[in-house]
């Protein structure tokens, strides 16, 4: 956790001179606090906070390229609960446009779509309709399936339609950093399928 942590630091002091937290009354500095005067949980409440300061600068898009970049990969998933429903909660409020340059290079990377099956997406809704699945029902199936499967799933629709919706890409991060989607992200599947 802290060296994301310093990695964001690092990534704001080109922004800033200096990040500092308020602790008990205490104004620490990143750069100056000595972690070994506190508490083991002193210690993790004070690198939370850190944390918390840095995400407020999200709307730096150099910060949030940093962050959407380890959001992709599922380096977050180590962090907090709390600090992860805050890092979410800041996502939602910046605007879709704050995203589309991370979302292009993402999509414009060859070998990161090649290792997408572009297939799958298709596959499962045929294999479903075939069966004589409503899309209402095909929409339940794929709400109960596993996380790894709907990211396999909204992946595959990603790579094969070039999509650059916010709310998708939030269900990815999401879904890799082990956390549930939204029930707006969850709509996404009533589009899809064409529901009303």
């Amino acid at each position: 956790m802290e060296v994301y942590l310093k990695e964001l630091v690092d990534a704001i002091k080109t922004i800033t001179d200096e990040i500092s937290i308020d602790f008990h009354g205490a104004t620490l500095s990143y750069d100056t606090y000595n972690a070994v005067d506190y508490t083991e949980n002193d210690q993790r409440q004070i690198i939370e906070r850190f944390f918390f300061k840095t995400i407020d600068f999200v709307s730096n898009s150099s910060i949030l390229n940093l962050i959407l970049d380890h959001l992709y990969v599922g380096h977050y998933t180590i962090l907090p609960t709390n600090i992860k429903s805050y890092l979410f909660e800041t996502l939602e409020l910046c605007s879709p446009k704050e995203f589309l340059s991370w979302i292009f290079k993402i999509l414009d990377n060859e070998e990161e779509m090649l290792n997408i099956n572009i297939q799958t997406w298709s596959t499962y809704i045929d294999a479903k309709r075939k069966r004589g699945s409503t899309n209402g029902e095909i929409r339940y199936t794929i709400l109960c399936e596993s996380s790894t499967k709907l990211l396999e799933l909204i992946l595959s629709k990603i790579a094969r339609d070039n999509l650059t919706s916010k709310q998708v890409w939030l269900a990815v991060f999401r879904l890799k950093q082990q956390l549930s989607m939204t029930s707006l992200q969850k709509d996404i599947f009533n589009e899809w399928l064409g529901i009303v």
